[in-house]
């Protein structure tokens, strides 16, 4: 096991961190953002620059840590981000 850091909102620091890479622990959470905009897009933004740099280097497995919570149309905002970036992950 190799730890690496990328800044997942800079896709060229993602290939080069994940390059070689089988599997990507992403432990992102991005609640304080307020010079990029709102939490929820910018944690959509970086699952998919994840997601598809992921795809480009023929990673096989992404392990997500998302948020704990029940599927309903009333979940938080922070839940509904989670679980929107697990959907965008898992595509």
């Amino acid at each position: 096991v190799e730890i690496v850091t990328a800044d997942v909102l800079d896709k060229a620091s993602l290939q080069k961190a994940l390059n070689g890479c089988q599997a990507v622990y992403y432990l992102v959470h991005s609640m304080n953002a307020s010079h990029r905009g709102d939490y929820a897009q910018v944690d959509r933004q970086a699952a998919i620059h994840l997601r598809e740099v992921c795809a480009s280097l023929g990673v096989k497995q992404i392990i997500y840590l998302g948020g704990l919570g029940e599927a309903s149309d009333n979940l938080s905002q922070h839940l509904t981000s989670r679980a929107e970036v697990a959907r965008l992950l898992q595509d």
